[in-house]
């Protein structure tokens, strides 16, 4: 039902002050619209707490003295002056659209449509984004790598002036086995490494891997792992467990990056002893010696830590279905280059050694390595006793990085020539290098 008022004032002046009182509700929801000299006139009053969703038209037009809806009352809205008129009409489409604000305004909840619609929006921007992300966090960890192979670059070219250009080896003849410590404890003081170094004790014999024992003078060392040696990318613990032949069980710390012994071509897989390469027990090699050029020579590559010397290996024989990041199979390494030449091989066994001790050379989980495979290689890689073959892996996509002797660091696609490959690992063959 309609509120209605019984007549408009004809002044002006008064009409004037009516509308100017509505305008005063519309600038402050809370505020009177009358004061107390009109409330003794029998008027009705808004109380303070009416709001604008209450305000319908009909009420504005009784509140005005002039209900605009009513044919009845259109002659008293004549009587107001065109300008006052005008003001008023004005007001109430006003008002009309706040009300209805004010009424969409009350609803209290989404519905169960509009939830599902949210939630699936949200789903597919995460799904948009999260390999962007990914990729993004991936490209960093990349530069990362190349910045700690860099920094073995500066250490090694640091090295090469203290001992006259000469190239780290991989440890010198022992008692029944070589004092295999690897280039990486030697590159120690150039790498503000050299309270860890100091720890060395250089006389001390490290054993025979397949009969002794690490002495314990060195296991402290053994098991601290170096953050530059290592691949921010790389999945798991670096540090896992060895036991030895005398029945101890110790920690000892991997490393993401080997020295060079070779490309196996020339059939040499035992790091204690010459091959084509940069680093054996004993080797006296010079820059000089690197007739094939520091740009073409491959110094350090990324390798990738085995799960372990103690972890269970996969029972499968099928190559597919072992992560060869950090299994290699267990056999002859020249098995790694025969398979490499004939397309096909077999795998009787594995195991997780490959790169778990950074502390030594030539033994079977050191870091001197014979890379014949192409990097990350289907194939996997070979260890039989102290000989071990196979390709440089990374975590990251599509190819790994790699220090030349210069000094600079490259990253290399798994899909180089072999050609190339091999060359870029060989010292002093003489061959003409492709693109890489």
């Amino acid at each position: 039902m309609l509120l209605r008022s019984p007549s408009i004032p004809s002044n002006s002046w008064q009409q004037e002050t009516m509308l100017n009182k509505a305008v005063r509700k519309r600038n402050g929801c809370w505020a009177k619209i009358f004061d107390n000299k009109r409330n003794s006139q029998n008027l009705p009053v808004f109380k303070p707490q009416t709001r604008f969703s209450r305000l319908t038209k009909s009420a504005l037009a009784y509140y005005l003295r002039a209900d605009i809806e009513s044919q009845q009352e259109a002659s008293q809205i004549s009587l107001l002056t065109p300008g006052v008129h005008a003001s008023l009409c004005h007001e109430m489409t006003f008002f009309e659209q706040i009300g209805r604000e004010f009424h969409m305004r009350g609803k209290k909840a989404f519905t169960l449509v509009e939830l599902l619609v949210v939630i699936a929006i949200i789903g597919v921007l995460i799904a948009l984004l999260l390999p962007a992300v990914q990729q993004a966090r991936e490209a960093a960890r990349r530069m990362q790598c190349s910045n700690n192979l860099k920094q073995i670059g500066l250490a090694l070219h640091n090295y090469f002036s203290t001992y006259r250009e000469a190239l780290p080896s991989a440890g010198i003849p022992g008692s029944g086995y070589p004092n295999d410590h690897s280039p990486h404890a030697r590159l120690l003081p150039y790498m503000e490494q050299a309270n860890l170094q100091n720890l060395i004790d250089w006389n001390i014999n490290m054993g025979h891997p397949g009969s002794g024992s690490l002495p314990p003078e060195l296991w402290p060392v053994a098991a601290y792992p170096i953050d530059t040696y290592l691949c921010p990318s790389m999945a798991g613990d670096p540090v896992t467990e060895f036991t030895m032949n005398d029945g101890n069980t110790i920690d000892v710390a991997g490393a993401s990056y080997a020295m060079i012994h070779g490309n196996g071509l020339d059939g040499q897989s035992h790091a204690g002893r010459e091959a084509n390469g940069l680093c054996w027990v004993e080797s006296k090699l010079r820059l000089r010696d690197v007739t094939d050029g520091t740009t073409n020579q491959i110094a350090f590559a990324e390798t990738t830590v085995g799960a372990g010397a103690e972890a269970t290996p996969p029972t499968t024989t099928v190559v597919e279905d072992v992560d060869l990041r950090v299994w290699r199979a267990s056999g002859s390494a020249s098995n790694a280059l025969a398979w490499l030449t004939s397309g096909s091989g077999s795998v009787t066994g594995w195991n997780g050694g490959k790169s778990t001790i950074w502390l030594r050379g030539s033994s079977p989980n050191g870091l001197v390595l014979a890379l014949p495979l192409p990097p990350n290689s289907k194939i996997p890689d070979f260890q039989s006793k102290s000989g071990k073959a196979g390709a440089s892996r990374s975590y990251h996509p599509g190819g790994v990085n790699v220090l030349l002797l210069d000094g600079s660091c490259r990253f290399i696609p798994d899909t180089i020539d072999y050609n190339t490959w091999h060359g870029l690992l060989s010292r002093a063959n003489g061959e003409v290098l492709g693109e890489f």
